[in-house]
């Protein structure tokens, strides 16, 4: 019995990617094919870097909830409970940095521009403003009022200090207790997953101490988002 070889292109198809070996006959297939081949594979990569963003967002949310435990079996003098929560946090360290270096950087977002205005919505959590250099020094103003919770929109707006124009007493708490609640505040994220937060308020000035993403949102519990509104206008300017 005569076994007719597969042809090249059929096997191409069926396998859907190119193999590595088969690369070298991507020249050789018509113009429709090679343009289908390549819009596929981008595709894929760009499933691969989503996949991966996601994945590091979640480790990321995990390595916090792990600070706070930690934080909470120190001060109740668990020693042996923190022991195996900086175990945990090692590991997670390694997770974290392994996927921060696969995401490639110049896919991540643009550059911070010399002068940019942007609106911060306070539903939004963590959001990406643009990639900083190390040693880029920039001044930061913001201005306007968000509310915290919908129901109540008059007892709890807040302004980009943690300020409540109602006369209130402005409260420590949020997402990082060590700022206002209700204030305007920034990170420059990089492979540190332990990254601390700074106050932008209605301005500050920053000399970036390491390159990474800039990234800003309202000081507030990450649950407790859903409940908020309106959002605030940030002005970048580079010296």
């Amino acid at each position: 019995m005569n076994v007719k070889p597969i042809p090249i292109l059929i096997f191409i198809l069926a396998a859907g990617v190119l193999h590595p070996a088969c690369r070298a006959a991507e020249e050789g297939l018509p113009t429709r094919i090679a343009s289908a081949v390549t819009k596929c594979d981008a595709v894929v990569k760009q499933a691969e870097d989503a996949c991966r963003r996601a994945k590091l967002s979640a480790k990321n949310a995990l390595f916090r909830e792990i600070n706070s435990a930690r934080a909470e079996a120190l001060a109740a003098k668990k020693l042996d409970e923190v022991n195996q929560i900086d175990e945990m946090k090692k590991q997670l360290a390694a997770e974290i940095a392994e996927l921060t270096q696969g995401i490639p950087s110049g896919n991540v977002s643009r550059a911070v521009p010399r002068k940019q205005t942007l609106k911060i919505t306070a539903k939004g959590g963590w959001q990406q403003v643009g990639k900083v250099k190390q040693g880029q020094k920039v001044t930061i103003a913001a201005a306007g009022t968000w509310v915290l919770r919908s129901t109540d929109p008059k007892d709890s707006e807040y302004d980009v200090e943690g300020h409540r124009p109602n006369g209130r007493i402005a409260i420590y708490g949020g997402y990082d207790a060590a700022f206002y609640i209700g204030a305007l505040i920034g990170r420059v994220t990089g492979q540190d997953p332990s990254v601390r937060p700074f106050l932008i308020g209605k301005s500050c000035e920053m000399t970036f101490p390491n390159a990474g993403m800039l990234e800003m949102r309202v000081n507030e519990g990450d649950q407790q988002l859903v409940n908020n509104m309106g959002e605030v206008t940030v002005t970048i300017q580079e010296h």
